[in-house]
């Protein structure tokens, strides 16, 4: 689950745009917003401990 929606909507919008610019850098961009979603995840879990999890 995504909680921020900035990186929410940054996620939705990267496909749609990488096929209009016929881009091939979309896969690398995407991997890479899922590893800081889940790094974000991780300090917010253990900053806040259970209290953070819906």
């Amino acid at each position: 689950m995504i909680r921020h929606p900035m990186k929410a909507s940054a996620l939705s919008i990267s496909p749609g745009l990488a096929c209009m610019v016929h881009s091939h850098a979309f896969p690398g961009v995407f991997c890479i917003y899922l590893v800081l979603i889940r790094m974000e995840e991780e300090g917010l879990r253990k900053a806040y401990g259970g209290n953070h999890t819906a």
